[in-house]
């Protein structure tokens, strides 16, 4: 190869590059939080009622979250992956859990939010094997006045409580 060629194709690709580097502008990157949640609900309305006995939760864990804003800074759409472990507790005797999954949220213009939940939340319950509370894919509305959630299409579950009422029960 000739010198004049050389510097030719060294001088096109040093063109190329720099007209690359000067293209328009790319979007901001999604600003990235890890969220840390632990927390005891005694009593659980949803376990409490199925047993007959009061059965207290204890659930810690935490979501990364990838959070996308408009020119103005606004969250516009947020991406959760997470997972939570628990003990649900009764008359002395425990059962362990996991919950885990993503979650898409996307800010809509009249204030609502509409979330998108896929994953799973289960007890693993001794002698009896995992009891599902919650599995596969739902949609969400949370209203912006904060009125009752609309359920759009709900995850499965929960299956009988069954199992684990009798292993918590006194």
């Amino acid at each position: 190869m000739s010198l004049l060629r050389t510097i030719t194709t060294a001088l096109l690709a040093a063109g190329l590059v720099t007209v690359g580097a000067t293209g328009p502008a790319q979007a901001a990157p999604p600003e990235k939080t890890i969220e840390t949640q632990d927390f005891v609900r005694e009593a659980h309305p949803l376990f409490s009622e199925a047993c007959g006995f009061p059965v207290d939760v204890h659930v810690w864990g935490e979501f990364l979250v990838r959070t996308w804003t408009d020119d103005e800074g606004n969250p516009v759409r947020e991406f959760r992956q997470f997972k939570f472990r628990s003990e649900t507790s009764a008359n002395g005797k425990t059962v362990t859990g996991l919950t885990m999954g993503p979650e898409t949220a996307v800010f809509n213009a009249d204030g609502s939010t509409t979330v998108h939940i896929r994953g799973i939340v289960n007890r693993t319950v001794p002698g009896a094997g995992t009891v599902k509370l919650a599995w596969g894919s739902g949609i969400t509305v949370w209203p912006a006045d904060g009125g009752d959630d609309i359920v759009v299409e709900p995850t499965g579950g929960p299956e009988s409580l069954q199992p684990l009422c009798d292993y918590l029960a006194p």
